[in-house]
């Protein structure tokens, strides 16, 4: 450092965002605070007032200030590598919201359908229920038929057993005519 010249202030990763403002406002400047981010922004072109400052038009900005012919390329190169990392968190950002968008109507779909389909299981298992009671008092009522019928059967052949060991009733003679 020279003697005749005054340090300038440091900015680290770790140093809190209000600190890193607090030294940057101490320099000479014309942008102390986001307000005045958007009019020198507007001034330059760079952005349309009025509007949400998207990442893109940020990234833009970086890459379009990094190119003009007075940027040192020290400064021109740390600008152009925020404006490709802002890009690529932008371009991130999209792809994770297009993978969440599309995970929800995925999921969405998959609920639906399960609804659909325990809906329809219900049906054919409660149809299943049903038919099962209906085979089940058929079944009963053929049984009852059945034991009916060899009750039926049983006292058929005990009456036709009482009237087989009957010995016939005697034959009279008959009486001739008159």
């Amino acid at each position: 450092m020279s003697q005749g010249r005054a340090a300038r202030p440091t900015i680290t990763n770790g140093q809190p965002l209000e600190r890193v403002h607090a030294t940057v406002n101490a320099i000479a400047g014309t942008v102390k605070n986001a307000d005045d981010a958007r009019t020198f922004l507007f001034s330059k072109g760079w952005i349309i007032a009025g509007e949400p400052v998207a990442l893109d038009t940020l990234a833009r900005t970086l890459f379009a200030a990094a190119i003009e012919p007075k940027v040192p390329t020290a400064v021109a190169n740390a600008t152009i590598a925020v404006a490709y990392l802002l890009t690529e968190r932008l371009e991130n950002g999209i792809k994770q919201g297009v993978a969440n968008k599309l995970t929800e109507y995925v999921q969405e779909s998959i609920d639906m359908l399960t609804s659909d389909l325990q809906d329809k299981i219900g049906q054919y298992v409660q149809a299943i229920e049903d038919t099962t009671q209906a085979q089940t008092a058929i079944t009963e009522k053929l049984q009852k038929t059945q034991e009916r019928m060899e009750e039926t059967a049983q006292s058929a052949v005990r009456t036709y057993s009482q009237i087989a060991s009957t010995p016939p009733p005697p034959v009279q003679p008959h009486l001739p005519l008159p």
